[in-house]
């Protein structure tokens, strides 16, 4: 329960840990779609 207790203390550490998540999902939808184009 450590990692709980630490992300509630630093909220700007998950904060960037979620802009991080939705960047790579962009990152994999983008190239998806350039993959399925591709084809």
């Amino acid at each position: 329960s450590s990692k709980v207790s630490h992300s509630y203390f630093s909220p700007l550490c998950s904060r960037k840990h979620q802009l991080l998540q939705i960047f790579y999902r962009g990152m994999i939808y983008v190239l998806l779609r350039e993959f399925h184009k591709a084809k």
